[in-house]
């Protein structure tokens, strides 16, 4: 079965599975100039999510924010920074009146159901709003609401690992800042 081709550089392939592909070991193989080149081995699972992330450097995710005020004006950015890629750095996201909401880019989440999501920051389990695919295979956003702006938590965590897991399958790690401070 073909997969399509995402990216491709020297040293990287990505590529798209076909939903149709079986679970379980599979072979792949490279079609380049009508030649067949065998290049490895993978296994092929049900659910593997993943946070993209913003360069290699780091565990900054690919993630925006969004923040409502008590009168409804509502503001967004980028978690990160990059001061010089590709070299980012993480934003600090902050709580608001009427909520804080923090979006991950990622894979691995378009078929998966809000009741089959876990998100979990510093060990608090958050609320998962949506999923949704952005409409480019592979491509998919999980949204989480934040804690609110008198709770606790924006006292006594400054950082955490962020675990989003899909039917108990985690995907890979990533770091958010946090700050009580606009």
């Amino acid at each position: 079965m073909l997969a399509p081709l995402l990216y491709v550089d020297g040293t990287q392939i990505n590529f798209l599975v076909p939903e149709k592909t079986a679970p379980g070991e599979t072979t792949l193989s490279l079609l380049t100039g009508g030649n067949v080149l065998p290049i490895g081995a993978m296994k092929v699972v049900p659910s593997a999510p993943a946070v993209f992330l913003v360069n290699a450097q780091g565990l900054t995710a690919s993630a925006t924010y969004r923040r409502v005020a008590s009168d409804g004006t509502e503001t967004s950015g980028s978690l990160y920074q990059c001061s010089d890629p590709p070299f980012c750095q993480p934003v600090p996201a902050t709580p608001s009146a009427r909520g804080s909401f923090v979006t991950f880019l990622g894979t691995g989440f378009r078929n998966a159901a809000v009741s089959n999501l876990e998100c979990l920051l510093y060990g608090i389990r958050m609320n998962v709003e949506s999923v949704v695919s952005q409409g480019t295979p592979g491509l998919d956003q999980i949204t989480i609401r934040l804690p609110e702006e008198d709770d606790d938590f924006w006292d006594q965590v400054a950082g955490a690992d962020v675990v989003l897991s899909v039917g108990g399958v985690p995907a890979n790690r990533v770091w958010m800042q946090f700050s009580r401070k606009q």
